[in-house]
């Protein structure tokens, strides 16, 4: 089996780096004073944090957004990117915050230097794990709006009780219902090959945010060992002899979603639906084409949703 490390795969996506200490910025917290959202003025330099500021319903507040960005307007100015932020162009846009994604991409000191004399707030999130998105979304929210009482300091521990949390639904309760074990029919499903390419083949494996995402859903991955992303090839995957395959082909983020069918899927699949494998037999493979669906971002909740359409699917169409 020939594997990729997962960085050399993804090097052109640094939204989707594995984080270390070296060259982060340091995270500038205003935490003890009220933010008032209509001032607020967000450069946000992660395509992750741009889906979550939107499901958010902070659209309004961004006024610059990183160069890959996926779903944020035309008219929202582009900013450069984590590790190569047009400076004049930040500085231009007039931020009050700026959001950036805690990774390995070493940060420019000229970021970090422009953002202290000009007294921006700089917020760092890591999104390795499907708990990191759910816990950015949350801290977002709460660090802006509140828990909508009168709380002084919402984190200082010596003034705040992080018990109020839970009586309040925050943003990642939906993150939670939509990732939810699925029961039966995900389990029925039986081992789930997931793949973000077929030619070659690539997989995702132990680490990523789908791998993890399948799990979290009640099923079973054919991939147990091994890194985040793997190149497979045809032996590889014979004698993985998944049950099912589902294979990620994210559309053009304006082209209009179409109901995909199975021959679709096969299509897509390439010579992989040649192999004598219990997938292709049973006719177990679904094509999901979410523009956001690779994003370790809020969007996962509709990629749960659909990788559960299809466990229900297949169930029903044994």
């Amino acid at each position: 089996m020939r594997r990729r490390s997962f960085l050399a795969v993804f090097a052109g996506f640094p939204l989707l780096l594995l984080g270390c200490d070296a060259g982060r910025i340091q995270p500038t917290d205003d935490a003890d004073a009220p933010i008032d959202e209509q001032s607020l003025r967000i450069v946000v330099l992660a395509p992750a944090l741009g889906v979550i500021c939107e499901d958010l319903g902070l659209r309004e507040r961004i006024v610059g957004k990183h160069a890959w960005d996926m779903t944020l307007p035309d008219s929202v100015p582009v900013v450069g990117t984590h590790d190569d932020p047009d400076l004049e162009a930040i500085l231009r846009s007039g931020p009050t915050h700026i959001l950036l994604q805690d990774m390995q991409a070493r940060v420019p000191a000229s970021l970090t230097e422009m953002a202290e004399r000009e007294g921006w707030t700089v917020w760092a999130f890591p999104l390795l794990t499907l708990d990191d998105i759910a816990e950015c979304m949350d801290e977002i929210h709460l660090r802006i709006r509140g828990l909508g009482d009168t709380e002084p300091d919402l984190f200082n521990p010596e003034s705040f009780d992080p018990t109020n949390r839970l009586a309040k639904e925050l943003p990642s309760a939906r993150l939670a219902d939509a990732w939810r074990d699925r029961g039966e029919p995900a389990r029925a499903a039986g081992r789930v090959l997931l793949l973000a390419s077929t030619d070659p083949p690539g997989a995702m494996g132990p680490g990523s945010f789908h791998h993890q995402l399948l799990e979290r859903l009640g099923a079973t991955p054919a991939l147990t060992d091994g890194g985040p992303w793997q190149e497979l090839d045809h032996e590889d995957i014979l004698r993985l002899a998944p049950d099912a395959i589902i294979v990620f082909r994210p559309r053009a983020r304006d082209a209009e979603p179409v109901r995909l069918t199975t021959g679709d899927a096969l299509a897509a699949l390439g010579g992989i639906a040649a192999l004598d494998i219990p997938a292709i037999r049973s006719r177990r493979v679904t094509l999901l084409d979410d523009p956001l669906g690779l994003l370790p971002a809020s969007s996962l909740a509709g990629v749960a949703e659909e990788m559960a359409e299809a466990f229900e699917r297949w169930e029903q169409s044994p």
